[in-house]
This record gives structure tokens, sequence and C-alpha cells, in this order.
């Protein structure tokens, strides 16, 4: 009964990003449920983009640094 609790709580957490499916049995050893995320699309999952156009979100500093290094 906690699990059908527990995926209540996540579809209502993920909304529209989905939530990941995992199957126990298929992680590497040494991983457990708890190092997966919880969202399938979240923005920090595995499909990331480094490219602003792609809509990545890069953090002000880099940007600063990478400008100097432009110049």
């Amino acid at each position: 009964m906690s699990h059908a609790i527990n995926e209540i709580d996540a579809v209502s957490i993920c909304g529209e990003l989905g939530v990941m499916k995992v199957n126990i049995d298929e992680l590497p050893e040494g991983v457990s449920l708890e190092d997966v995320r919880l969202c399938a699309d979240h923005p920090l999952g595995r499909d990331r983009s480094l490219d602003p156009s792609d809509g990545a979100s890069i953090p002000p500093e880099y940007m600063e640094i990478h400008h100097l290094d432009m110049e």
C-alpha cells in the first residue's frame, strides 16, 4: 500500500515531466532506487545540452569566465 502512496506522490510532484520507471533488478551493482531521479524528463536528466539556444541554463559565473576567455 505504501508503494501506491509513493507513486501518487511522485505523479503529483513530477506532473508533466512524468515519473521515472525503473526495473530494480536492472540497476547496476551499488546503485539503489534512491540514486535514480524521480522525474523522467527532469531538466538535469541524461538529455542535457549546454547550448543556451537549446534552452540550457548556464550559470552566470560560467558565462563571465567564458566571456573573459574569448577576449
